[in-house]
């Protein structure tokens, strides 16, 4: 039904109105359903809203649904079933390879009962598959799982989006089967882009983590973040528990996860390059803030400008970054050519091939520095 609206000349100009509510229009008809009549005599605007266009989280859902699964972990002691445990995933490629959490798949772990651990993917469309672990990355908690396909069945796979980009306040949207509810979705907002690993007691991860208000629950660790297209962002992982915290839960950047899934699905592991140095993040008036190492110092009283930073906290002895010149209290301002604000801008461009040239741009007493760090093969590599 048209909505009219009869606007007064008096005090303003009819085209400033008409661009107003021409927006106006826009904001709650959608531009497919948008019909504007300027009438000069007496200023009427009329706007015919389309209610399928407020249905933009069931139309991101519908595209992202098909690739989401539910993993069911059978965890046997060699003798027979003794439990099950159940996850989320989501398919990456039509051939039937899922990206989950490693958590999920190694329940059962520390209790030595893996050995006649099997898994149980279903598919959202109600199709069951037998799966097994392809491989796993413990440190990112990531894990790909295999399904027993038939020859010739090709899978719905995920559409894959970014992650560099997200900004605070956006739609999301987390699919899943928590508590075993399969085909669940939540909605909420990101929180933050850049959580440290340290701030949420993970540690001392140099990784950040999405943070929304979407509801996460036991169940749907391993599934899909997406955004309003429908795209993966993130994989949820884990939400802050007990009585007062509500809404708190966390997701690994799609950008940084794809990284890893790659090195996984063409290695079996991961290898990350070392350059040996450790960070602290925040702004320059409260440097460090907490980074992934914990620390923190007083501000600066001579500025008061808010400006987002990554502080070299640690240089190791003996290390690429020792050799490239790189000093404690260093801010790097450019990594790999790409602008720095947070550690996850470092971490992506690092990227997971050692031994090439990567160009830095520092800030030190107060002059910005060109420096050049080659990677190295990380210490213990193979294991």
């Amino acid at each position: 039904m048209p909505i009219a609206l009869r606007l007064s000349q008096k005090n303003s100009k009819s085209t400033d109105f008409s661009a107003f509510w021409f927006n106006f229009c826009y904001l709650i008809s959608g531009a497919s359903a948008l019909t504007t009549l300027i009438q000069n005599e007496n200023d009427l605007v009329e706007c015919t809203p389309d209610m399928s266009s407020f249905n933009f989280i069931a139309d991101a859902a519908a595209v992202a649904s098909p690739a989401v699964v539910n993993v069911v972990v059978n965890i046997g002691n060699g003798l027979g079933l003794i439990g099950q445990a159940s996850g989320s995933g989501f398919l990456i490629d039509s051939s039937g390879l899922v990206a989950t959490n490693a958590h999920v798949v190694t329940q059962g772990l520390s209790h030595g009962v893996n050995r006649g651990n099997t898994l149980t993917i279903t598919l959202h469309d109600g199709r069951k598959f037998q799966g097994k672990v392809h491989s796993l990355d413990r440190t990112l908690d990531i894990a790909l799982i295999q399904l027993d396909v038939p020859k010739g069945e090709s899978l719905p796979a995920a559409q894959i989006g970014s992650s560099s980009d997200l900004r605070i306040g956006e739609w999301v949207i987390a699919l899943g089967s928590p508590l075993r509810l399969q085909n669940t979705v939540t909605a909420g907002i990101l929180s933050s882009t850049a959580r440290g690993a340290s701030e949420i007691g993970l540690g001392e991860q140099s990784y950040e983590y999405l943070q929304t208000d979407a509801a996460i629950n036991q169940g749907n660790s391993g599934g899909p973040l997406v955004n309003l297209r429908g795209e993966v962002i993130g994989i949820n992982t884990a939400k802050l528990g007990g009585n007062l915290v509500s809404g708190i839960s966390f997701a690994i950047p799609i950008d940084v996860a794809w990284q890893v899934m790659s090195q996984l699905r063409e290695y079996g592991n991961v290898r990350r390059p070392y350059l040996g140095i450790k960070f602290v993040t925040g702004s320059s008036h409260q440097r460090g803030g907490r980074g992934f190492l914990g620390r923190s110092s007083s501000p600066s009283s001579s500025s008061l400008q808010t400006i987002k930073e990554v502080q070299i906290a640690e240089v190791i002895p003996g290390s690429p970054a020792e050799e490239g010149g790189l000093r404690e209290g260093d801010v790097i301002i450019e990594f790999d050519h790409r602008k720095v604000n947070k550690m996850t801008d470092i971490i992506e461009r690092l990227g997971y091939k050692y031994g090439r040239p990567i160009d830095l741009k520092i800030k030190r007493d107060g002059m910005e520095i060109a420096l050049q760090v080659v990677s190295s093969k990380p210490n213990g590599y193979g294991r």
